[in-house]
């Protein structure tokens, strides 16, 4: 995530302690994870004895949870060290958000022999998700807390991935 927009969300915590310094957070973490479940049909318009190349898209179902963590100290057990303090990231703050979406992209395949059905493979694609961004509400007069909207808004982006087919 984004350090401005981090540091943003740390200071509307902050703001929500009411001044109760046992309550405010010195360091915020972030991150944004999206699973889906598509269903993409693959259209190869050319190919060679070693190198092809295809459009994908197609239609699916995405999850996007996004969580805040902060750094938490306390003591740990191993069985051969014994106790000892140690640190690790705790979740003060999540959303989940489900919606539909499409996707659409091309890729090019490389075959390392032509004997051979294994091919390496480089792909991009645009994937746009049609989230319902819920409205900021932090004051308790709905039935949610949302103190990051952004979580739930539509979601686009382009990732590239590399890989071997067999």
């Amino acid at each position: 995530m984004q350090t401005s927009r981090l540091n943003n969300q740390l200071a509307l915590y902050n703001s929500l302690c009411g001044g109760n310094p046992n309550c405010a957070l010195s360091q915020l973490g972030g991150s944004v994870h999206d699973w889906s479940f598509t269903v993409d049909p693959v259209y190869t318009f050319w190919t060679s004895d070693t190198l092809g190349a295809y459009v994908v898209g197609g239609l699916g179902f995405y999850h996007k949870y996004t969580q805040f963590t902060t750094l938490t100290t306390g003591l740990c057990f191993d069985p051969f060290y014994g106790y000892y303090q140690c640190s690790a990231n705790s979740p003060i703050d999540w959303y989940t958000s489900n919606a539909f979406g499409v996707n659409g992209g091309l890729g090019l395949t490389y075959k390392f022999s032509r004997f051979a059905p294994e091919k390496f493979y480089v792909e991009a694609r645009y994937i746009y998700t049609a989230n319902s961004q819920r409205p900021f509400d932090v004051s308790g007069a709905t039935s949610y807390f949302n103190a990051f909207p952004a979580a739930s808004a539509k979601t686009t982006y382009i990732p590239i991935t590399f890989g071997v087919r067999f």
